[in-house]
């Protein structure tokens, strides 16, 4: 039986940066298999992402037979993907969904039903779960940046402050659901401001391997501009390259919305939150060592 050890992200919480360490590290970390998701320099390259897609699709079906052939078919892809490793590393934020609906409800709003989704795909539980977490105020601005421009289809963000800035869910709900689809399985939560890439790479490697150094790649996936959202917010989506948008406004102004008021509110909830998190004795905390 195949091991998983399952990265959730969350989106942009240094998510692209350790999933290129973890490539960089393949051959040293054989023969676990590592799983990650498309990015500017493997966007042509089959991906989890994929596999993990049809699966979603398939569960959701309400027909038995097309449900059953369809986790079938999605596990005879991952198996192709694994290549028989016993032990995976799959990292991929949209495990989880996207982060929001388009009109700014929710706070992983999918994440439920993906969430099951992979678990129906995996067949069993995985031996630890990874989540990174970071401030509200944050999060939300450069989520909406990102999916502004590589997903599209997106209100101007002023249309949508309210909702965003005044989340219907917090982390602790967030967990609440994964710890529900994965119950009793090791979840261990990471918070982008106190940790280190490299802190978060070596809890996730855990003991399958031990790496003598491991390196920051440093500027990568980069927030866009408010240039660059301002010229994808104009087009229609497929009317453009993304990653050529994104480069083409590296030099803009950086997108940065929200009032003091918002930022303040959203600062004090988001410490609140971890107060409560930290209290809970269920949770593994990823820390400096």
């Amino acid at each position: 039986m195949t091991r998983y050890v399952l990265h959730l992200g969350a989106h942009r919480t240094g998510s692209t940066s350790l999933q290129t360490v973890l490539d960089g590290l393949s051959q040293e970390i054989a023969p676990a298999k590592v799983l990650t998701p498309p990015r500017p320099d493997k966007r042509s390259t089959a991906t989890i992402r994929e596999v993990l897609g049809d699966a979603v699709r398939a569960h959701r079906s309400r027909n038995p037979l097309t449900r059953w052939t369809g986790l079938r078919r999605s596990r005879t892809d991952l198996a192709a993907l694994t290549g028989g490793a016993d032990r995976v590393i799959l990292s991929e934020e949209m495990l989880l969904g996207p982060a929001f609906k388009r009109d700014g409800r929710g706070l992983y709003p999918e994440a439920d039903a993906r969430l099951r989704a992979a678990r129906a795909l995996l067949r069993d539980s995985p031996e630890r779960l990874h989540l990174t977490i970071r401030s509200y105020a944050s999060f939300i601005v450069s989520v909406y940046a990102m999916r502004a421009v590589f997903a599209g289809n997106l209100p101007p963000f002023d249309q949508i402050a309210q909702r965003l800035c005044d989340p219907e869910a917090g982390w602790p709900d967030l967990i609440d659901v994964i710890q529900r689809v994965f119950p009793g399985t090791p979840l261990h939560i990471a918070v982008l401001e106190d940790t280190r890439l490299e802190d978060r790479v070596r809890d996730l490697l855990g003991d399958w391997a031990r790496i003598e150094e491991i390196r920051d790649p440093g500027g990568v996936n980069a927030a866009p501009t408010t240039e660059a959202i301002r010229a994808a917010l104009s087009m229609s989506r497929g009317a453009y390259d993304p990653d050529c948008l994104v480069a083409d406004h590296a030099g803009g102004t950086r997108f940065d919305p929200l009032e003091t008021a918002d930022k303040e509110r959203l600062s004090q909830r988001y410490q609140n939150d971890l107060d409560r998190l930290r209290r809970r004795g269920d949770l593994v905390w990823v820390s400096r060592p």
